[in-house]
């Protein structure tokens, strides 16, 4: 089926605006100035733990190489997880049977302390037993970047299933 075309309406009305235009603004090569990788990374941020060159230590994990300390340090917080989690109570909580995840998300400081913790869970109850088993948690040995202690972010997802 061809739709017939009709002509349109010419009687509309143009209206030209009149924008001024900016003149560029013109930058002298010489006061440029080149600034190193290092000092653009200031030392006071939060540095994720993907991107992190030393990872906070876990009690057990001592004198390890970068790459071991890491999946230590995963391990461990894995196990701690495993041992510490209430998995009876995502039962009793009457949520539908399958797998549910807890977002977890905190900074780890430079003292090696656990700040700013952040959870996000399906029920309240499973939130504040999360936050209960992160109370719980050792004090690491910071984590370093450029040899220099730092914050670190660590997410650490739960998941578990109900019957």
């Amino acid at each position: 089926i061809v739709d017939v075309v009709v002509k349109g309406d010419n009687d509309i009305i143009e209206t030209i605006l009149d924008i001024p235009i900016e003149e560029p603004v013109l930058l002298d090569i010489d006061a440029i100035v080149e600034i190193k990788e290092e000092e653009i990374f200031n030392i006071e941020d939060i540095v994720p733990y993907v991107f992190l060159q030393n990872a906070p230590v876990f009690k057990g994990c001592e004198n390890l190489s970068k790459e071991e300390n890491k999946r230590c340090f995963d391990k461990k917080m894995k196990q701690f997880v495993q041992r510490n989690f209430n998995v009876e109570l995502a039962n009793e909580l009457g949520l539908h049977s399958g797998k549910h995840k807890i977002q977890t998300q905190f900074i780890i400081n430079k003292e090696g302390n656990v700040i700013d913790v952040k959870i996000r869970a399906p029920h309240k109850s499973l939130k504040k037993e999360t936050q209960r088993i992160i109370n719980k948690l050792p004090k690491f040995k910071p984590g370093k970047q450029n040899n220099k202690s730092v914050q670190v972010r660590y997410t650490l997802p739960i998941a578990f299933s109900v019957e």
